[in-house]
């Protein structure tokens, strides 16, 4: 993992860490670019060797070989926090990588040594003469974020679906300007919108039927009543009591129910009609018609008697009676065999 830091947290860390050790800074101290001077964080607890010290990187000369390794030799007294390197040719004028590790088999850092202080970037060639003074610049650029694009979210129907991505196809894309519907382009958009449309109407649609309160279909509410164990009925047609009142002399007239088109149509009340019986085929029927009546049809068939225009009660010689709620039977005055 290669990345770049402003401060030095970890190495101050590891500073103060009883155990660990690490890196500060390298060295280069002589005209021949062959010693190598690093300098630890902490005292060297561990003996390193050759064999410990690793140097990779390089264009031109990538095979830098290590001489010898000695700790503080160059110091009086040595300094235990000291390493020298030195390498048997300098490398050339790209970036090198010193690396500590176990040996020529594990790459891995030496036990004690911290494992991103173990390395360090450097080049055989700060010394030399240089034109440009310039300090390298360790600001990590700002994070940028793609902008989003600007959607309008009242959008909820083919047009303004296909008014949105048109729009952000001229953004995009403004070189394009067709508007043909035959354009390949359009009808893709136009294939989109149509998608967007229906899924924008199940998701409605979903959300309504959701809930008892505002579900619109008999069978969203039949599943939310199984929801509490309670079957729903599944319900009936507007029923209507229907009362007839025929002349004296009727005594039997029957009215078939009928089945298809041809069936006993019951209206409402039409204010305009003089007549109350009517064939299908009549101009009462069309006058009827027009006046938009609630239509009804029988259940059964059923007979007319004139006796049956009005049926009292009889109350026993008694005066001002009425019949309770939930009344099942009462006496007639009178006889009604049929």
């Amino acid at each position: 993992m290669i990345f770049t830091c402003c401060n030095e947290n970890r190495k101050n860390i590891v500073r103060e860490h009883p155990t660990l050790n690490g890196i500060d800074f390298l060295e280069i101290i002589d005209a021949s670019q062959t010693t190598l001077e690093v300098h630890f964080l902490n005292e060297l607890k561990v003996n390193l060797a050759k064999e410990n010290v690793f140097i990779e990187g390089g264009i031109r000369n990538k095979n830098i070989k290590i001489d010898d390794v000695t700790v503080g030799a160059m110091q009086s007294p040595p300094a235990n926090d000291l390493l020298i390197v030195k390498v048997v040719a300098p490398g050339d004028f790209s970036d090198y990588t010193l690396r500590l590790v176990t040996d020529e088999k594990n790459l891995n850092p030496p036990a004690g040594f911290d494992a991103v202080l173990s390395s360090i970037v450097f080049s055989f060639k700060v010394a030399c003469n240089n034109e440009f003074d310039c300090q390298p610049d360790c600001d990590c650029p700002p994070e940028t974020h793609p902008v989003p694009p600007d959607i309008n979210y009242l959008a909820k129907d083919y047009a303004s679906f296909r008014r949105l991505m048109l729009d952000r196809m001229a953004l995009l894309a403004p070189g394009w300007k067709e508007r043909n519907p035959a354009d390949l382009g359009i009808v893709l958009v136009e294939l989109l919108a149509y998608t967007a449309d229906y899924l924008s109407y199940r998701q409605d649609a979903i959300a309504t039927e959701a809930y008892l309160g505002t579900a619109r279909k008999r069978t969203s509410i039949r599943r939310h009543t199984r929801l509490v164990d309670y079957r729903m009925h599944d319900g009936c047609n507007a029923r209507a009591w229907l009362h007839i009142q025929v002349g004296k002399n009727v005594n039997g007239v029957k009215l078939e129910r009928g089945s298809g088109n041809s069936t006993t149509k019951v209206f409402t009340k039409v204010e305009s009609l003089t007549a109350s019986i009517f064939n299908a085929y009549s101009e009462y029927h069309k006058k009827a018609l027009a006046a938009r009546p609630k239509v009804f049809e029988l259940m059964h068939d059923i007979e007319l008697y004139a006796p049956h225009n009005v049926m009292s009660f009889y109350t026993w010689g008694e005066e001002s009676c009425c019949l309770p709620k939930g009344a099942a039977k009462a006496t007639l005055l009178g006889h009604f065999p049929t």
